[in-house]
């Protein structure tokens, strides 16, 4: 570790008007973070620690002063930070392991004077001074035994100031644990796509970014709304689903508000107030967002081999409302699609080709009850496990992005 301070910012005269104790805020220890794999909880509190450490150094005393013309009293108070959800950064989705790796976070944020935090709400990031967002990836280490083939997982974080769209503060640890707790959050219990959008996208770029660049525009400039769908959200998992199904509506309403995850909380609101028209509605919009995003990742679950559908009769009945909703899209929009199964990393690559085909041809048979053309202007096909986005091979809530049916768009012949 080592003491950062920021060079060259104090003129002589400075030393006269400030106490001595000024001087020791302006300087922070940045610890340097490990490289290999480390134990969950001590890799987080150093990443908190190191992200601290860069935002003390980011602010600067003479930077400090000079904002706003803030009584030095204030000044040298708490710096604003407001927290968005972190999400697994393939599937876009809030899981149990990013709700504790916040909780970590909020807790060493907490030990340190001279900051609050908070998780971010529409109310709060008027008032904020910087907005800390992250992600979880699971991804092939370079220092595996298997020729650099191994997979951990991987987060990283970046703090935003709010006001200069500036990258103050980016760090990143590996995690030696492996049996990660991947069950997806309420809003995403049975929700009928990922939200792999361009502001999933924007949101991974902003994490990988290093301090001094800014944040991507797409994630930046729709953090107000981004808000909005974080406390309808929220209100979601508080079980109050006529207000999260307002707030969501509310979002649709704006520019920034036309993503997946609005169109998904507005799919699971509607279910769980029982209103399947308003759900087969809010699933239509969603397919059009997917297919302006080159995203429709349907989450059809499967019983274990075979082509069978889950045994949940009520996730049947919603099955039933995805396959007519994406047949009649295509159909009314007369485009051409691919219809792609996946499987996850269990057996041999040779069964796992004809399972996923298999599981593909399944969707595309169900979908000519609705639309006889599009048995014409679709094609099937299995990838097996050869484009697995996890690749963990658990076989559970970790890896089943990889156990996915995809359409995407083809050229009509």
């Amino acid at each position: 570790m080592r003491w950062m301070c920021p060079p060259n910012r104090l003129r002589p005269m400075d030393l006269f008007l400030l106490p001595s104790m000024v001087l020791v805020v302006s300087c922070a220890r940045l610890e340097v973070l490990p490289k290999s794999p480390t134990p969950f909880n001590q890799a987080i509190r150093l990443l908190a620690v190191n992200l601290l450490a860069q935002v003390r150094q980011a602010q600067g005393l003479l930077d400090r002063i000079g904002r706003a013309s803030r009584p030095l009293s204030e000044t040298l108070g708490g710096a604003a930070i407001v927290v968005a959800p972190f999400v697994d950064g393939s599937s876009g989705e809030a899981v149990q392991v990013t709700k504790e790796i916040e909780r970590n976070i909020f807790s060493e944020f907490r030990r340190i004077p001279g900051f609050t935090i908070e998780h971010m709400t529409a109310a709060n990031l008027t008032r904020a001074e910087y907005v800390m967002v992250g992600i979880l990836l699971y991804q092939p280490y370079p220092g595996g035994d298997a020729g650099g083939d191994s997979k951990r997982y991987h987060v990283f974080s970046s703090i935003i100031d709010r006001e200069t769209r500036d990258i103050v503060a980016n760090a990143d640890i590996w995690i030696s644990e492996t049996d990660l707790d991947y069950t997806p959050a309420a809003i995403y219990d049975n929700s009928p796509m990922y939200p792999r959008d361009r502001r999933l996208a924007s949101l991974v770029a902003i994490t990988r970014s290093p301090v001094g660049t800014q944040a991507d525009r797409e994630y930046y400039d729709s953090l107000e709304t981004n808000a909005l769908l974080i406390e309808a959200e929220n209100v979601y998992e508080a079980k109050d689903y006529a207000k999260s199904l307002a707030l969501f509506r509310e979002a649709a309403q704006r520019g920034a508000g036309q993503v997946m995850k609005t169109y998904i909380g507005l799919y699971k609101s509607n279910i769980m107030l029982g209103d399947m028209e308003g759900a087969e509605s809010a699933f239509g919009k969603l397919v059009a967002v997917g297919v302006e995003n080159h995203n429709i990742s349907t989450k059809f679950l499967f019983s274990v081999d075979s082509t069978e559908f889950n045994a949940d009769q009520r996730l049947r009945k919603q099955y039933a409302i995805w396959v007519r909703q994406i047949a009649e899209y295509f159909g009314i929009n007369n485009r051409c699609i691919n219809i792609i199964g996946h499987s996850s990393r269990t057996g041999s690559a040779e069964y796992n080709d004809r399972l996923s085909l298999s599981r593909a041809k399944r969707i595309q048979k169900l979908m000519g009850k609705y639309s006889t053309s599009i048995l014409e202007r679709s094609k099937a096909s299995g990838k097996g496990f050869r484009e697995n986005v996890v690749g963990s091979g658990t076989d559970d809530a970790r890896d089943a992005l990889d156990r996915r049916v995809e359409f995407s768009l083809a050229d009509c012949r």
